[in-house]
């Protein structure tokens, strides 16, 4: 299960499933005569990206922006998909870097398997298709939500909004083990 999809700068990206719990992406910039060598996907902060054995897909969105849907767990099986995850994804110097992930959906049901996603995207509205092998979904994802992601590039700032609590380094206990 491969995503192949030409990205704004010409060249073709290509993300696929593995059975060693990450994604793979590769980059062609001459139309897919030859290919970067597939490597694990990584936030911007290094960090690899993690899927198990399910489609990590991709969309390409009307803004020129990506959605990057998967499960966020490094099992190597078929059984940890749920929930589904998302991050938003913009170019960089010829590569697409990721958001931190968010949940997009979940089963009430930890043992449900949902996969198989398609994007509709109309109107400035959008809709995730997705299947847990017994009910065929369409869930409307509020713009809001993937504007937050894509914006994640742009904030360099620490997220309050909900916060509980706040320490400051002097009231943290050196620890003592």
């Amino acid at each position: 299960e491969q995503n192949l999809f030409q990205m704004n700068d010409g060249s073709i990206s290509c993300m696929e499933r593995t059975i060693f719990g990450h994604p793979a992406e590769a980059y062609s910039r001459n139309g897919g005569k030859s290919w970067t060598l597939p490597q694990v996907p990584r936030y911007t902060n290094g960090i690899e990206l993690k899927n198990p054995r399910a489609c990590p897909r991709i969309w390409k969105c009307k803004n020129g922006k990506y959605l990057f849907w998967y499960h966020n767990n490094g099992s190597w099986n078929f059984k940890s998909r749920n929930p589904a995850w998302v991050s938003g994804g913009i170019e960089k110097d010829g590569k697409i870097i990721w958001s931190q992930p968010e949940i997009l959906l979940y089963e009430e049901e930890s043992e449900k398997r949902m996969s198989y996603p398609d994007l509709i995207e109309q109107d400035g509205k959008y809709w995730v298709t997705e299947t847990n092998k017994e009910e065929a979904k369409c869930n409307e994802i509020p713009a809001s939500f993937l504007n937050m992601l894509w914006s994640q590039f742009e904030i360099n700032s620490t997220a309050t909004k909900n916060l509980i609590k706040q320490w400051t380094s002097g009231e943290l206990e050196p620890n003592e083990q």
